[in-house]
Parts: structure tokens; sequence; C-alpha cells
């Protein structure tokens, strides 16, 4: 299994031996002395709350579920995104854990595809905007984000090229 701290994410970054070689060149002996070994990043989501919200004239009382909506999305994927599914029962849930009721919950998430944070793909199915958070792989990221459209609250199409 590949998981962030396998031995298929670890890389050496430095290696120190003691070669011993006689007068003929061949080798008598060799020891590795030092081997030094460190773990790849594991892959995160990077967070712009304070800034996302503002730019997009939503209350500061969304931060908490668009916190707990990026917990759940998924990891990026080339053909489908990054997605999050919130069904009914996981609006509860997730109403009950920042102590909001399920019917703010659902108006925060439609606020959130007004501005164009969320795309709606199906009920309880939602696209996460790529410009703005980012989970997994930056070369996954980076390819969603040359293809992702949504709706801007005036009802244009937009399009994000790639840096």
């Amino acid at each position: 299994m590949n998981t962030p701290y396998s031995e298929e994410n670890k890389k050496i970054i430095f290696q120190q031996s003691r070669t011993v070689i006689d007068e003929n060149g061949e080798l008598k002996d060799y020891e590795l002395i030092t081997d030094a070994i460190i773990s790849r990043e594991p892959d995160y989501v990077k967070l712009y709350l304070n800034t996302v919200l503002a730019s997009k004239n939503l209350p500061v009382t969304h931060n908490q579920l668009l916190n707990e909506i990026l917990s759940i999305m998924s990891y990026a994927n080339v053909d489908e995104g990054q997605i999050v599914y919130i069904l009914p029962v996981d609006r509860e849930n997730i109403a009950k854990k920042i102590k909001q009721k399920p019917d703010t919950v659902k108006k925060a998430i439609i606020d959130f595809v007004k501005t164009g944070i969320l795309m709606k793909i199906a009920n309880g199915k939602y696209r996460v905007n790529p410009h703005l958070f980012g989970k997994g792989d930056w070369k996954d990221i980076r390819r969603i984000r040359a293809t992702f459209l949504f709706e801007s609250p005036n009802g244009e199409i937009k399009t994000e090229n790639i840096e």
C-alpha cells in the first residue's frame, strides 16, 4: 500500500560510505555509514478562507461549513475534478458538528454554488472550484484548473487557464 509514509514515498537525500581499495584497484571493503531519508510531503488541502469568503461577499459564519465541506472532498481527479457529496444526512451531520441548523447549511451550500465556490453536478454532488482549493497532487489540480467551467453570479460562463 502506498501511504504518505510508506517506503515508496521516501526519498534518500544523503548517503555517506567508506570504501577501501587495495593497491591493485580492487574493492577490499565497503561500509554504508549514514543514510539520511525523509518522507515526501503528504497531500494536503490549501485554504485561504479569510479572503475567499470576503471576495464573494459571504458571511464569515460560512467559514466552519466551508472547512467541513473541504475536509470531505475527493482528491483531484483529472476526469471528475474535486468532488464532494453532501446528501441530506451529510447536511444534518455537518450541522450538528458546527452547531447550526440543517437549513442554514443548505442555504450556505446554495450561496457557495451561486458564487462559484462549488458547482452542482447532480443532487448532493458538487465539484469544488480548483482555482480556490486544491487537494492532491499539483499536476492533477493544474490539469483540472485548465478545464474547469462554472457559472458566475451574473449568469456568464467563465473559463480559467493554466498560469
